[in-house]
């Protein structure tokens, strides 16, 4: 993974042994090439709005604060109903995200990557190292989603509409409609709904 200096040398798993691989770039704008974790490669430039991937998936920066990092899957990763209420906590939901977690893991590489570099996160009242994003992180609180067209979602190669992790009152939900514009519309908890992961990566 990446950090924003000029050099960084780094430990990466490869099976059940390890071996340093060098990372280099330019300060604020690291662009890595080399470093790969069970023949996996995790590649991009970790700048606003950039795509890097990792864990197996592709990440969208969508906010930048200090050290931390705050990842987008870039796109849905399956569908859920949001729960039994409009609450977050112990909300199929929150499940959904923290068995996305246990389900990175599996892999070695990544359960290493998981443990050293995901931070906990708490939104809506849930920590985790996975989780769904609030209504106001989509609403610009993360600086990447300042518009329409940047929330768009895909699911199977089609705009799918996804949860956020907010309440709006006691009947629905906050979501992320198909065209990127927030709508509480039809977002009733036992509906289903996309479920987009976020993650923060902490370096």
């Amino acid at each position: 993974l990446y950090r924003p200096v000029s050099s960084l040398s780094v430990g990466a798993v490869n099976g059940d042994k390890y071996k340093n691989s060098t990372v280099t770039g330019t300060q604020g704008s690291l662009k890595a090439n080399s470093l790969k974790i069970d023949e996996l490669p995790y590649e991009g430039t970790l700048t606003l709005g950039s795509t890097i991937t990792g864990c197996d998936n592709s990440w969208i920066v969508c906010h930048i604060d200090g050290n931390k990092y705050y990842l987008a899957r870039s796109t849905i990763y399956n569908e859920t109903k949001f729960g039994d209420s409009t609450v977050y906590s112990g909300s199929l939901l929150a499940a959904a995200a923290n068995n996305y977690r246990n389900i990175l893991c599996r892999s070695n590489a990544n359960a290493l990557i998981v443990d050293k570099f995901f931070a906990i996160v708490m939104v809506e009242g849930v920590t985790d190292k996975v989780f769904a994003a609030s209504y106001d992180q989509m609403n610009g609180g993360f600086s990447y989603f300042n518009s329409n067209s940047s929330r768009i979602g895909n699911y199977n190669g089609s705009p799918t509409w996804y949860w956020t992790s907010s309440p709006n009152g006691s009947s629905y939900v906050w979501r992320v409609y198909t065209d990127g514009s927030l709508s509480n519309g039809f977002g009733r908890p036992s509906n289903s709904g996309g479920f987009r992961p976020f993650v923060c990566l902490s370096l």
